[in-house]
């Protein structure tokens, strides 16, 4: 009796040994690595999500995703000629009409698309001028500068402010008047050339930057998707997904 009880042990042993404790020790290690993926997944969303938060809220704002357009395009590019190429590209991507002047290194006025009986000479003083207030903060202009650029671009123009428009991390553009549509100014100056575009009235009610948004893949890269509802605009990186489903 006693060996076979011996022998029943035995095989418990093995049975346990054998087949129980791997079950169980699978089991512990399945149920742990899920727990790590789980958090990596977590983390890596998280992140995501931060990332795509702070991009939509530039991309809300489309007074500051146009400032941030033309400064990323001004960096890129080591000429005027190079520049100007850029805003076309722009404005054909963006289905965007707007105008621009280009001043050359030494301070003329060399390309522009901007309708204008003014002379190179008024130009050129133009670009001398905002040169000046781009590179400065809250720079106090002459009364007859400050008479003279008002009188060329708009009753409203805060010359004081014009660093704003390349700001990278606040940007806006700068208003020209407040009475009659004029438009908007983003302006920048480097050691080869200098810029000036003016975005027409309006384009801050415009979606040029939530399309871009949706547009860029940022999510689907990563294996997300993504919808957008602002007003009565809609907007989804997946043309499978239309509003009249989301209100299904």
């Amino acid at each position: 009796m006693k060996e076979k009880l011996n022998v029943l042990l035995i095989w418990l042993a093995l049975i346990f040994v054998l087949i129980i404790a791997p079950v169980f020790a699978f089991g512990f290690s399945y149920s742990y690595l899920q727990s790590i993926r789980m958090k990596n997944e977590i983390e890596a969303i998280s992140q995501f999500t931060e990332v795509t938060a702070l991009k939509l809220r530039k991309a809300s704002n489309n007074r500051k995703f146009w400032c941030l357009e033309l400064s990323e395009a001004f960096a890129r590019c080591d000429s005027q000629e190079a520049f100007d190429l850029a805003l076309h590209n722009l404005s054909e991507r963006h289905q965007q009409k707007m105008s621009w002047l280009l001043w050359g290194k030494s301070g003329e006025a060399v390309r522009k698309n901007i309708k204008s009986n003014h002379s190179d000479k008024t130009w050129n003083r133009v670009g001398e001028i905002l040169k000046r207030c781009s590179q400065s903060w809250f720079l106090s202009l002459s009364a007859s500068d400050d008479l003279f650029i008002k009188q060329i671009l708009g009753q409203h123009l805060q010359t004081k402010i014009l660093h704003h428009s390349i700001n990278m991390s606040d940007p806006d553009l700068i208003d020209l008047s407040f009475r009659r549509p004029a438009g908007a100014l983003w302006a920048n100056f480097g050691q080869n050339f200098g810029a000036m575009v003016i975005l027409p009235s309006g384009i801050s009610q415009k979606k040029h930057g939530l399309q871009n948004f949706i547009r860029s893949g940022t999510t689907t890269q990563h294996g997300y998707q993504i919808s957008l509802i602002s007003g009565k605009d809609f907007y989804s990186d997946d043309p499978k997904i239309t509003f009249p489903i989301l209100n299904a």
